[in-house]
């Protein structure tokens, strides 16, 4: 609950919050790996994190599909990597919440094979997700 009211805090005061994305036996071609910075606005009705790098990444809502997802763009159509959620939840996976969940989307053309390792570092903490 530290780090969801860290993040709301921090999006009420314009600041930027950022989180690193690490992966390890990561198999597709399109990389997630990097640093992603909280937005100020919302996607899908939940806040979201875009990667400054190009190609741009996203780590967002996917309402249509009930997912937190890596992304290429803020259409629900594809994705590069997924996980399920319930709709009300309000933060991507964190504090191994979600183990032996991440899988890999259409984008990656290895639709449900698992991630071996994702790891989301926060300004407060580090979340590891091992599938």
């Amino acid at each position: 609950t530290m780090y969801i009211l860290a993040l709301l805090l921090a999006a009420v005061e314009g600041t930027t919050t950022s989180i690193e994305v690490k992966t390890t036996g990561w198999t597709c071609s399109k990389k997630i790996d990097g640093t992603y910075e909280l937005q100020s606005d919302t996607q899908n009705g939940k806040q979201y994190w875009k990667q400054a790098t190009t190609p741009t990444r996203y780590l967002r809502w996917s309402a249509t599909f009930s997912q937190w997802i890596f992304d290429s763009d803020l259409s629900d159509a594809k994705s590069i990597a997924w996980l399920p959620a319930a709709n009300d939840s309000v933060s991507p996976p964190h504090q191994n919440a979600f183990i032996k969940k991440f899988r890999y989307g259409s984008l990656c053309g290895s639709i449900q094979s698992t991630v071996s390792q994702l790891t989301i570092a926060g300004e407060m903490s580090t979340y590891t997700v091992t599938t």
